[in-house]
Parts: structure tokens; sequence; C-alpha cells
């Protein structure tokens, strides 16, 4: 069977539309990797050990995760150039894309909740964010984490958080004079 083959063109076709998500695990990555860095500057002196550590810890390993999932995906990719009638019929495509699905829909999200948990409740100690969004990120987390379902909607709305956290963070600081330091000011 020649790369130009129908049936080939359908199974390539196929295989990606199912893949399609693994770009979802890219925008969760750098939701996260760029959201650590921020608040991290933000925080500052202010820094509690424990909540530091388990916001740090959930986010590395949401991190971690997706890159397995990621890792998967172009495994899976990698396998069909080199086998494609093999490795289709054979279910190993069915394993891994479900175990890929699994890590990133499933346990990359709850540890997107305990991220938003621990930030939120150190927003709440300091007093670095307003409370409202201290709250809004708590009642997003609970969705995450008490989801039942994997519905792209709750996947997306770790990132859409993000988003939001974001145009906080730049608006706030666009407003405040450039001498002005970003957390609260030291006791």
């Amino acid at each position: 069977m020649t790369c130009f083959d129908e049936a080939s063109r359908v199974t390539t076709l196929r295989l990606w539309l199912q893949l399609w998500d693994t770009r979802m695990g890219q925008i969760l990555r750098q939701s996260a990797g760029e959201i650590i860095g921020v608040v991290r500057d933000r925080i500052g002196h202010l820094e509690d050990q424990f909540f530091s550590t388990v916001f740090i810890g959930s986010g590395l390993l949401f991190l971690a995760m997706t890159f397995v999932s990621a890792a998967l995906a172009g495994g899976i990719v990698a396998t069909y150039a080199l086998e494609s009638s093999k490795f289709i019929d054979s279910g190993m495509y069915t394993l891994v894309r479900t175990v890929m699905y699994r890590i990133t829909n499933v346990y990359a999200i709850k540890m997107a909740g305990v991220f938003m948990i621990s930030l939120g409740t150190i927003w709440v100690r300091t007093g670095l964010m307003p409370r409202w969004l201290a709250f809004l990120t708590y009642a997003l987390a609970l969705g995450l984490l008490l989801s039942i379902t994997s519905s792209l909607w709750v996947t997306l709305i770790f990132p859409a958080w993000v988003c939001a956290v974001s145009g906080y963070i730049l608006v706030s600081n666009l407003r405040k004079p450039s001498g002005e330091p970003m957390g609260r000011p030291a006791p």
C-alpha cells in the first residue's frame, strides 16, 4: 500500500482527526507554564511554603502529564508511519489513544484543579488578588475536580481561567506607577 492509496489516505485522515485534541495538550502546557512564572513573580516575599509547594508541585505534575500525553501522541504517529496497517489492526492504537486521553482529560485536569485551589488559597491569605477572583478560582477548580465527564468544555476551563488571570494581572500592572512593587508592601 502506497501513501497515495485511497485507503491509506482515509486511514491517515481518521488517525489525525482522532488525535486532533493533542493540540489541546499543547495549549494546556503553555497555560500552566506561563502562569507559574507570572504568579511566582507576583507573590514574592509573601510566599507561604506549604501552599507554594502544592502550587509548584501540582503545576509541574500537570505539565509532566501533558508532556507524557504528547509523547504518546508522537509515538502513535511515528509507529503509524512505519507500520500503518499492522498498528491499527493490533489494538495498540486503541490502547495508546485511550491512555493518552485519560492522562490529559482526567488526571491532568484534576491536577489543574489542585493547582487552582492552592493558588486561590495563596491569594486569599496574601491579598494579592481580589477576593472575587480567588473565589471564582475556587468555584472553577471545584468544577474541574468534581467533573465526571470528559467534555472538551471542561478541559477549556483551565486555559480560560489562565487567560482571565493573565489579563487581570496585565491590566493591574499597566495601571501601577513604574516604581511601585507588584505585591503588597513588606511588613
